[in-house]
């Protein structure tokens, strides 16, 4: 799946609040806490809100990039069943920053269309708050 934004925010911004895990956790809209495992690993805590009724849990993630790049890799496992990768490309425009998500999923279960809507709700409303966050820091 690739999903594309467009923020009014600089580049070196947006890769910052992909790559800091306080600005991180900050923006992202259902990721509560990230804790250290290593120095690019983290055990994420995340609630989702299917029908209304918060859905807590958590699960190992881990970083890599490059920062002349502005290139992100986020890869997790989530309950053990469902492996994410996520690679971020950031790119200067104009107006700001252009990114490009791709993202795979591999699973035993039937999850991918479900997994699909869910992360371009969530990350739509994520890149609007990170372009929120960061200009009330600014």
């Amino acid at each position: 799946m690739k999903l594309i934004f467009h923020l009014n925010i600089p580049a070196e911004e947006v890769f910052e609040c992909l790559t800091d895990m306080q600005r991180f956790v900050a923006s992202h809209p259902v990721i509560q806490k990230a804790e250290p495992l290593s120095e690019h690993s983290y055990l994420v805590h995340e609630t989702l809100r299917p029908l209304g009724i918060p859905f807590t849990f958590r699960y190992p993630a881990s970083w890599s990039y490059q920062r002349e790049q502005k290139t992100v890799t986020i890869r997790a496992r989530v309950m053990k069943s469902v492996g994410i990768e996520m690679h971020f490309s950031v790119t200067a425009t104009p107006e700001g920053a252009r990114v490009e998500e791709t993202v795979g999923f591999s699973s035993f279960l039937p999850v991918k269309p479900l997994m699909q809507r869910v992360f371009r709700r969530q990350h739509t409303l994520w890149f609007q708050r990170m372009e929120q966050v960061s200009k009330a820091s600014s």
